[in-house]
């Protein structure tokens, strides 16, 4: 039993192999790390989509100040930019404001008891920004003419 001890002691804890193989590994992980978190920027906000089902209801154009909607959108001006209520069906609303400075950021919704859209998703500040109402099947997204949309 103790020539087993002596020879674990004299034995090195890590084999050459054992150190190349944590390297790939490390070298991997941040590869990984550049690859998600230094991604490209989708460039400045210019334009909101509003979409209930994959229907376009409310658009807004940062670079002429304009908007469009349709039946159940209500649009108020408001100091910074523009508060815009949505009408999503019996009583359902959606409320977001837009700062005409480039972001959007939901602020009321009778979605559900958590509020989702309201309180865990971020104002939208550039183009590739999203905030998604599942209850009330509302999407809205920005853009840019940087981006080539699909």
């Amino acid at each position: 039993m103790r020539s087993r001890l002596e020879e674990a002691r004299k034995t090195p804890l890590f084999r050459v192999w054992d150190l190349v193989l944590y390297a790939l590994i490390l070298v991997l992980v941040v590869i990984l790390f550049l690859a998600v978190g230094l991604k490209p920027s989708a460039g400045k906000l210019e334009r909101v989509e509003v979409l209930r089902d994959s229907d376009v209801i409310f658009s807004y154009d940062f670079l002429t100040d304009t908007y469009t909607v349709s039946d159940g959108v209500e649009v108020e001006k408001t100091e910074q930019g523009y508060r815009v209520t949505v009408r999503t069906g019996d009583e359902g609303y959606n409320v977001f404001e837009i700062d005409k400075g480039g972001s959007v950021k939901m602020v009321e919704a009778n979605c559900s008891k958590h509020k989702e859209c309201v309180n865990y998703m971020p104002a939208i500040t550039d183009a590739d920004g999203v905030i998604l109402c599942a209850p009330h099947h509302l999407t809205i997204t920005g853009g840019s003419s940087d981006i080539k949309d699909p």
